[in-house]
């Protein structure tokens, strides 16, 4: 005896039918979406704007800052010419649309010092992976004389040392033999897709505060060996020396990096940690 064969009701299968193509569509343009989502994270360089000539294509820039955006935090650091002052930013972003939100943490340019603030910027990215970015405080039209670009940098992108990530100074000292001078200041690094941006705002017995700034390729070698590969520094006469500098760490949380003059035998000491640690105000 056969089983009995129960046919389809008609509405049923309708019913049936339209709930299927609704998740389809619901899916696709999930999907259509998600490919539309416009991102700017990564690592890169100022391209000065000295003329109104295209220069998204230019292979030979002169560098004078470097911009890291992670997934949520973003630093620059600029110098504008060998004798000008340095000046950088730290802060959290948010991206919606073409529209990116800076939370500044800290900002300084030469010795003047700014409150924390909240800027909007336009944003395009081309192709070629140059970021436009346009003053926009109060959503008006792009206007190109406020125009800044950056070329993206093909950074390590599978570099995931230890130290990557959003850190802050929490103490920065020279020791020479028995003699210990304490830096204050103000202090934050990004270490992130094998490259590095810092900047400081320090008094280095110089008898007021002023901005100094770094950044350049970062290299692991081990777990505890970095070397600083600068590109751009308030200091132009550390530009392309290979720094090595050693690692110790408190936790996952904390290291401390050690930088010794092979000239003088002097200890630079500085203690970080990771901006979004619970314990960081």
């Amino acid at each position: 005896m056969y089983p009995k064969i129960k046919l389809f009701n008609t509405d049923q299968f309708i019913k049936m039918t339209v709930c299927i193509l609704s998740v389809m569509l619901i899916a696709g343009c999930g999907t259509k979406n998600k490919e539309e989502i416009f991102d700017i994270s990564g690592v890169y360089q100022f391209i000065p704007n000295t003329s109104a000539e295209n220069t998204e294509n230019s292979t030979s820039v002169q560098l004078r800052g470097l911009k890291i955006y992670t997934d949520d935090y973003y630093i620059y650091a600029k110098k504008g010419s060998p004798d000008s002052s340095s000046s950088y930013e730290i802060g959290t972003y948010e991206l919606e649309d073409n529209i990116v939100r800076h939370n500044s943490i800290f900002s300084s340019s030469g010795t003047k010092k700014y409150e924390p603030k909240i800027s909007y910027y336009q944003v395009k990215k081309n192709k070629n992976g140059v970021l436009e970015i346009f003053n926009n405080p109060t959503g008006q039209q792009m206007d190109s004389k406020k125009l800044e670009r950056y070329q993206y940098i093909s950074g390590d992108e599978m570099s995931n040392s230890p130290i990557d990530g959003v850190w802050k100074q929490t103490a920065s000292y020279s020791v020479v033999e028995k003699d210990t001078t304490w830096d204050p200041g103000v202090n934050y690094k990004i270490i992130s897709n094998g490259y590095f941006v810092w900047g400081s705002y320090h008094d280095f017995q110089t008898g007021e505060f002023d901005t100094y700034m770094g950044g350049g390729r970062s290299v692991m070698n081990g777990k505890n060996n970095q070397v600083e590969n600068v590109l751009i520094s308030a200091w132009p006469s550390v530009v392309g020396l290979k720094i090595p500098i050693s690692i110790e760490y408190q936790n996952e949380n904390e290291f401390k990096q050690t930088i010794v003059d092979s000239n003088t035998g002097v200890k630079y000491i500085e203690v970080y940690r990771r901006l979004n640690d619970d314990s960081i105000e």
